[in-house]
């Protein structure tokens, strides 16, 4: 297959190109530097790699053209996002922007860069977002918020997209091990603020096995999916209330 992922430069994005690369697939990855991929590493040697923002569809879809070539494109994975931490934080203008622009805008891009690519053949969408983007509460973040509309835009995308053939997965997960969650919390060896953190390795797995099964949308892990199923139960008040104290708790000090 030939596989595009926008944000595969790091993290769950160069993790999944990684795992595809392995199996013989040709994967390309976009991302704003792809000198953080580590070229020395065999895996990463087989992958294509075009730097450029999500925000600039033209750069996107030129990227995506020189990928495919003759060879159409199979599958595109939207795996790039920004993330602030905390509602309680001060988020800036730029910030907020931002989280918007690569969230929602650049997702957006992907997602119809793909469907141009594929309207003649078919093929396969997949959008990763975020069980913050599950449960609607007052207080809840800006990315949360963008994580909700990113869910609700993949649900779309997947009713307009069937007739031609093209397959819309959306990946829900909840704390995943990576660099950034690392750093995000700063906490190098200590995720015991993140409730049920899934280490990556075991991440891919659950994802790449919800793609080859071509599943519409997967909350993961276990463990996350009930707990979320729960929380959805309560009032908004107490909802929000459970979530307020929550982000303050989990804040780094």
């Amino acid at each position: 297959m030939n596989i595009f992922i926008t944000g595969g430069t790091s993290g769950i994005g160069l993790a999944l190109a990684r795992f595809y690369a392995a199996k013989g697939h040709r994967v390309g990855v976009c991302g704003r530097n792809t000198a953080q991929i580590d070229r020395s590493d065999e895996v990463n040697k087989l992958l294509l790699a075009y730097q450029l923002d999500v925000c600039d569809k033209d750069a996107l879809t030129v990227a995506v053209e020189v990928f495919c070539a003759d060879k159409g494109l199979d599958m595109m994975i939207v795996a790039a996002g920004y993330y602030r931490n905390g509602v309680t934080e001060e988020v800036d203008f730029e910030q907020t922007s931002q989280m918007l622009k690569v969230n929602i805008a650049g997702a957006l891009n992907a997602m119809e860069v793909a469907r141009e690519a594929m309207n003649a053949s078919g093929g396969h969408l997949v959008v990763i977002a975020s069980v913050a983007g599950l449960l609607h509460y007052p207080c809840a973040s800006v990315y949360a918020k963008c994580k909700r509309a990113l869910i609700q835009i993949a649900d779309a995308y997947r009713r307009s997209l069937a007739d031609y053939q093209i397959t819309v997965t959306t990946l829900v997960p909840g704390y995943i091990d990576t660099p950034r969650l690392r750093e995000i919390y700063r906490y190098r060896n200590d995720l015991s603020k993140c409730p049920f953190c899934m280490p990556l390795n075991r991440a891919v797995e659950t994802m790449t096995k919800a793609i080859a099964q071509r599943k519409e949308q997967v909350v993961f892990p276990p463990k996350m999916r009930l707990s979320i199923a729960f929380l959805s139960l309560l009032p908004t008040c107490l909802l929000s209330a459970f979530m307020h104290r929550k982000t303050l708790w989990s804040i780094p000090k």
